[in-house]
């Protein structure tokens, strides 16, 4: 019969297709009515349109930003293989589950701390001055998540499926680990208790008597119905 545990390979296997898919989505994205429009990809790749005037397709050359880049992309790329790795290779049986117990655990640990970082780190040194020049800093404020005209907000990044789908790919990593956790469990085997019958209990059988009131043998009168012998003469009694 097909247990649940013959099927834990696909968790491992969505989180790395999660994972594959969130380095080729933006990480950061926002369209306002064709006026504004940004993309922003983990490796660098930067796609920007603002009132038609800026226009561009571009790799963003800030230090911080490239390395910030190049270590998100990586660990990403490392989690999304391994995960797909393990679960086939547990699909096929050369690994246990213990094995993707805690390969799903490491990548989803190490896809969040990825995320969590290039966060932190890519707005923190991003040159938002490079590509939106401010052309009335009186009346127009820019930084890398809004603009604001006039007092007016707009927002100028927003997150994207790239990082919404690597959390979403530690999770089911986190999820895969725990169904091959609890799967990988040797759990006692229940031995039915034999229990011993008693036999069942002979009630004591009625004293025999005899079926005549004298001896046979010297007249005697016999006083105890179930003797077996004359007190007299000692004659035995056979009873049938």
């Amino acid at each position: 019969m097909t247990e649940i545990r013959d099927y834990i390979w696909v968790f491992p296997i969505v989180a790395g297709v999660f994972t594959v898919v969130s380095l080729l989505a933006p990480a950061l994205s926002y369209s306002f009515l064709g006026y504004i429009s940004t993309n922003l990809w983990f490796w660098g790749l930067y796609n920007y349109n603002f009132v038609t005037v800026y226009t561009g397709t571009v790799f963003v050359t800030e230090t911080m930003v490239i390395v910030s880049s190049l270590i998100t992309t990586g660990i990403l790329a490392t989690g999304g293989i391994l995960l797909l790795l393990s679960g086939m290779a547990n699909k096929s049986g050369r690994f246990e589950l213990k094995t993707v117990r805690n390969l799903s655990l490491l990548c989803g640990v190490l896809i969040i701390i990825s995320d969590i970082f290039w966060l932190i780190m890519v707005p923190m040194n991003f040159p938002i001055e490079t590509y939106f020049p401010n052309p009335d800093p009186l009346t127009i404020t820019i930084t890398f998540w809004n603009m604001s005209i006039m007092g007016t907000p707009f927002p100028l990044h927003g997150v994207g499926f790239g990082v919404i789908g690597g959390f979403i790919s530690a999770g089911i990593a986190f999820g895969s680990m725990g169904a091959a956790h609890y799967y990988s469990k040797e759990r006692p085997v229940k031995i039915p208790e034999k229990k011993d019958v008693m036999p069942p209990t002979k009630e004591p059988s009625p004293p025999i008597k005899a079926e005549f009131d004298t001896c046979p043998e010297c007249g005697a009168k016999v006083e105890d119905p179930s003797t077996k012998f004359c007190g007299k003469c000692g004659f035995e009694f056979k009873i049938p």
